[in-house]
């Protein structure tokens, strides 16, 4: 059952539907932190894309609210990395054979495909790179469609940062009757790579994963938080007092 966060609505991993098969209704998958939400308020086309998705809590401070200031049921936090692998290490159990990855630089690509091949020979994959561009055109996505129609893949990860991937995918993926599931994980490229350290266990499970990406990307995370944050408390006192 959908949770109602302030306006957006979120989702536990187990609940989602991966039976979905139909060209009008596939399964597509987001992940949700501060900034998520500051863009879903901030983003039409952001705001569009995500809300008939399967949106899934990234960041503590979303599960934080939920359940000491909401009290809107249990959410656990499940990040895209997280869900990059269950998918991929229970393959048969979510009908997955063929993953393309759509994205990020040459460098994770080729990392990312060592890694398929060694850790996940049984799997078909496909690798595809994008220019780098603030939006997409129908002309920018000609060969990648050609691709997809060609490879027919069961899910595709999209990693090009939010909220670029969600709404590239509304306007480009959404419709094509040979994917099955697609999701976007953002920075979980570099992590599956191995060209980006991930947060010790122990920082990820105080939740305190944000903290040690922010060290490795300050002005990246500094001009999203100085934003994202205050507007998450500012809509929380007006839900609570207003």
């Amino acid at each position: 059952m959908s949770l109602n966060f302030l306006g957006l609505p979120i989702i536990n991993f187990e609940e989602i539907d991966f039976s979905k098969r139909n060209i009008n209704d596939q399964t597509v998958i987001n992940f949700i932190n501060s900034w998520s939400f500051y863009c879903y308020h901030h983003n039409s086309f952001y705001k569009k894309a995500v809300q008939n998705s399967c949106n899934l809590a990234d960041g503590m401070s979303i599960v934080f609210i939920n359940r000491f200031f909401l009290k809107g049921g249990p959410l656990k936090r499940f990040t895209g990395y997280d869900v990059l692998l269950k998918l991929l290490d229970f393959n048969s159990q979510y009908g997955i054979n063929k993953v393309m990855f759509i994205g990020s630089s040459e460098k994770v690509q080729k990392k990312i495909g060592e890694r398929l091949k060694r850790d996940y020979s049984m799997l078909e994959s496909s690798l595809v790179m994008l220019p780098y561009k603030e939006s997409f055109q129908e002309n920018d996505t000609g060969l990648l469609k050609k691709e997809i129609e060609k490879f027919k893949p069961d899910i595709i990860f999209v990693g090009l940062s939010a909220p670029k991937q969600e709404i590239f995918t509304s306007q480009h993926l959404i419709g094509i009757k040979e994917i099955k599931i697609i999701c976007n994980i953002g920075a979980a490229f570099e992590f599956f790579a191995h060209t980006e350290p991930r947060a010790p266990k122990w920082m990820r499970k105080i939740g305190m994963e944000g903290l040690f990406r922010a060290f490795f990307h300050p002005v990246k995370h500094l001009k999203k938080d100085i934003r994202s944050y205050p507007f998450l408390v500012k809509k929380l006192i007006q839900h609570k007092f207003i």
